[in-house]
């Protein structure tokens, strides 16, 4: 046979073409995956097969294919055309629906006759909470983007995105970020300051200026209620008219009324965990104060009775929980994994002897500097019960609702006390 034949027909493919094709994607993202396995930061890592499907969605546009991606992202517009903004309107109505449960509860109550309230103190109160919390939500948001910026060294887009709902993120947004060792420590440290700096300015200020505000502790309570309402439905009516990337300039005003409660870590979930953080508080103080209600006796006839219950549950949350948070994120070494709403759902030994300890001491100078109120010997036994129980239900709760827990079982746990032993000699505890 001819030679010539031999080259047209005989010949095999040129292998440099074989050689050309890009690299599977997927290989790449799990040996990047493995090398970061070693930190505990590893948690909010999603699966090889996950991130595979994102770079395969992009290779996909880039070699001209023109096949349209898996839908793991949401489109730029809401128009409720894929399932997660379906899953994410939902959140918010179901958010919006639990925020409303506590006000009404009130409202129910009052119109019963269980509670009494003067409209005019609850309208002071209302506006107090909602200039203070808007003034601290504000000036938190601003330092927490003064800090993005000097310390972690993120850029103007990398910031519009941080704060933005994040949902168009891609789902190793998180993973990247963390990756250098250097910035994921001043990102826990970022966490803490302004997620946990506001949680404790929030609650010491109902707790210090609400003799300023009124002396009736449920009307404080319904103005909050009412407060929360108001700032879950903005945040659910943003969220979903102003979802996407489209709209992610808005965002750098637009997040301030998160105020810097999204953490960082808690990644794409980050706002979803601070509006349930916020409104779980609501309901766990309401219930407390139904508790109390219904088994102490009537505030006006035991005002130092009613001021050490609300010391005892919203003190431990104030400070162990805060606490908790301070020393567990940055220090802990010993860490568990906890249920939550997050991509990173942890928890370290190191955080809860740091609960305990800031839900006993708080509540041993409180009893020690109670004055008018005689206290009895049994109050020392209630103090470290407390601390304890705390611990147990900070830790045990699902991230974000211990909020709710620890009020509600505190005060369960006051009303047992009061009831066996006793809290304040009489005439104190409202008792001839």
């Amino acid at each position: 046979m001819p030679a010539a034949h031999l080259n047209s027909v005989d010949l095999p493919p040129q292998p440099q073409e074989q050689t050309q094709m890009p690299a599977p994607a997927v290989p790449a993202v799990c040996s990047k995956a493995t090398e970061r396995g070693a930190d505990e930061e590893d948690a909010v890592s999603t699966s090889c097969e996950t991130d595979a499907s994102d770079d395969l969605a992009v290779s996909a546009l880039e070699d001209g294919s023109g096949k349209k991606p898996r839908i793991d992202q949401p489109s730029s517009d809401w128009n409720f055309n894929t399932p997660l903004e379906w899953r994410l309107m939902q959140t918010m109505v179901v958010l919006v629906l639990l925020s409303l449960a506590p006000p009404l509860a009130l409202g129910i109550s009052l119109a019963v006759g269980h509670s009494a309230f003067d409209w005019m103190e609850v309208g002071v109160a209302l506006a107090y909470v909602v200039v203070s919390e808007a003034t601290r939500r504000i000036l938190w948001r601003v330092l927490r983007d003064v800090y993005c910026r000097k310390v972690l060294g993120l850029t103007r887009d990398q910031i519009l995105d941080l704060n933005g709902t994040r949902q168009h993120l891609p789902k190793a947004w998180l993973t990247d970020l963390l990756a250098d060792p250097r910035r994921r420590r001043n990102i826990k440290i970022c966490d803490v300051l302004f997620r946990k700096g506001g949680h404790i300015v929030s609650l010491l200020s109902s707790v210090l200026v609400s003799d300023l505000l009124t002396d009736d502790i449920g009307c404080l309570l319904f103005a909050n209620t009412l407060g929360c309402l108001l700032l879950t439905a903005g945040m659910a009516l943003v969220t979903c008219n102003l979802h996407g990337p489209k709209h992610r300039t808005k965002w750098h005003c637009l997040s301030t009324i998160w105020g810097a409660t999204d953490r960082i870590r808690d990644g794409r979930y980050a706002q979803q965990n601070s509006m349930l953080a916020s409104i779980s508080l609501t309901w766990g103080v309401t219930l407390a104060y139904f508790i109390a209600k219904a088994a102490l006796p009537a505030e006006e006839h035991a005002a130092s009775l009613w001021s050490f219950a609300l010391s005892v549950v919203l003190l431990p949350l104030t400070f162990g929980d805060a606490l908790g948070e301070i020393i567990g994120t940055p220090f802990g070494r010993h860490r568990f994994k906890v249920r939550g709403l997050g991509e990173i759902n942890q928890k370290s030994v190191e955080g809860c002897v740091a609960v305990f300890v800031g839900a006993l001491v708080p509540l041993i100078i409180t009893a020690a500097t109670m004055e008018g109120a005689p206290i009895l010997p049994g109050i020392w036994g209630l103090i470290p019960v407390t601390a304890v129980l705390t611990t147990l239900t900070e830790t045990l709760a699902f991230r974000s609702t211990d909020n709710m827990v620890i009020p509600l079982c505190n005060a369960v746990l006051f009303v047992a006390w009061f009831k066996i032993g006793g809290v304040l000699e009489p005439p104190h505890d409202g008792q001839a």
